[in-house]
């Protein structure tokens, strides 16, 4: 990925379309890309379809409203911004943050409304529709808006609460009124009601938390949090590099399963996991330079850890506890952290990595071509510049 001096630019960020196959890439300069992810359409996934300055610091977060015609993005300068894509210029300044703003997420009920979460230990609550203070930028004028809501330190210990706040790594919404976050310093996530009265307390207290992981022997933060389309079970990619499901209207009663692979490894806070839109599949980064894939119904599901994940020292603590889904991984398409990962609308994958690489991975009907790649060895050069599912 280059910026516009020819020099490679790190991505950072992706974010699919929700209604059309165009796929939003942030950088660490502060662009957004798009790229057309369609097979046969133009002008291909390997040139971009347009691009312009965001910020002046990294898009470590990106969502597209309902309607695909407005985009919001997450910097490392505390703000967000909601752009319009058609024009490609600001409309909104959202700021308030006081630290790199991790993440920040449209209500898929309500275009209006928008959440955000950031190192500073912020949970806001955005509507567009409040009225701003208008400031010039160039020859655009953009509304700054400060959040209707604003909760501090919501994931941070009573017994830390002098010292640095915890990061608020993640956060999705699990319906219009209610959102669910997660932190950099333990496992635990918390559902948001909007509606409650513990929200609207001078001190807002979750409507609903989740405790921490069966036999958790040490504090493992969570990087990202993906819901499935009917809303039932959540999703968190945790540092101890397992993905944990739960049931979205019961978080309290803890995990209900899990995910892991021997090659899914989470070192760093960047590595993202996304459930797939027909609700089958979840996909995530790996610190071990893959993507890894699973399958999310439960009948994939071992009803304990298998000895492949423990024989490189990793702790066999969910034997005995949660059934545990085995996944593929994608190999051969990047050689460095696999970071953000996003499904298009033709269920197609997209990973970024630090390799400077964004990749494509298309579904193979009937296994033909990847059985091929996995197993034709390098005759031909038919492997040159493709990766594929590895069986174990």
């Amino acid at each position: 990925m280059l910026n516009g001096y020819g020099a490679e630019c790190l991505p950072i960020s992706t974010a699919a379309c929700r209604r059309n196959s165009l796929v939003a890439i942030g950088d660490e300069m502060g662009h957004v890309r798009l790229v057309e992810s369609g097979k046969d359409e133009e002008p291909g996934f390997t040139k971009e379809f347009l691009s312009f300055q965001c910020h002046d610091n990294a898009i470590f977060d990106m969502s597209w409203s309902l309607d695909d015609l407005q985009l919001a993005t997450a910097s490392g300068d505390q703000s967000c911004r909601v752009f319009d894509i058609t024009k490609q210029v600001a409309l909104y300044h959202l700021v308030q943050h006081r630290n790199t703003v991790k993440q920040v997420a449209y209500n898929p009920h309500n275009q209006f409304l928008l959440a955000s979460s950031a190192r500073d230990g912020t949970l806001n609550i955005w509507d567009l529709r409040v009225a701003g203070t208008k400031i010039s930028e160039g020859s655009n004028v953009v509304a700054a808006l400060q959040p209707v809501d604003c909760i501090r330190g919501i994931h941070t210990p009573e017994d830390r609460r002098a010292a640095k706040p915890s990061s608020v790594t993640a956060l999705v919404w699990a319906d219009e009124h209610r959102v669910v976050t997660t932190c950099e310093h333990d496992a635990e996530i918390k559902l948001w009601d909007l509606r409650s009265h513990l929200f609207r307390k001078k001190t807002p207290q979750e409507a609903e938390s989740s405790g921490l992981p069966p036999n958790q022997v040490r504090s493992y933060g969570m990087s990202s949090l993906s819901i499935s389309p009917d809303g039932q079970r959540m999703y968190a990619l945790c540092k101890n590099s397992y993905i944990y499901a739960y049931s979205t209207n019961h978080l309290s009663k803890g995990p209900i399963h899990a995910y892991s692979h021997r090659r899914l490894n989470v070192d760093s806070f960047y590595v993202k996991c996304e459930v797939s839109r027909d609700g089958k599949y979840i996909a995530a980064g790996s610190s071990s330079n893959v993507g890894v894939v699973f399958p999310i119904e439960e009948q994939y599901l071992n009803p304990r850890m298998s000895a492949d994940f423990t024989h490189k020292g990793r702790d066999n603590y969910l034997a005995g506890h949660l059934k545990v889904g085995k996944g593929v991984v994608l190999v051969h398409g990047h050689d460095s952290e696999v970071t953000d990962v996003t499904w298009t609308i033709n269920h197609d994958l997209i990973t970024v990595s630090d390799n400077f690489r964004i990749r494509c991975w298309r579904q193979d009907g009937d296994g033909s071509e990847a059985e091929d790649l996995r197993d034709g060895g390098e005759t031909g050069g038919r492997r040159w510049g493709k990766g594929w599912a590895q069986r174990d």
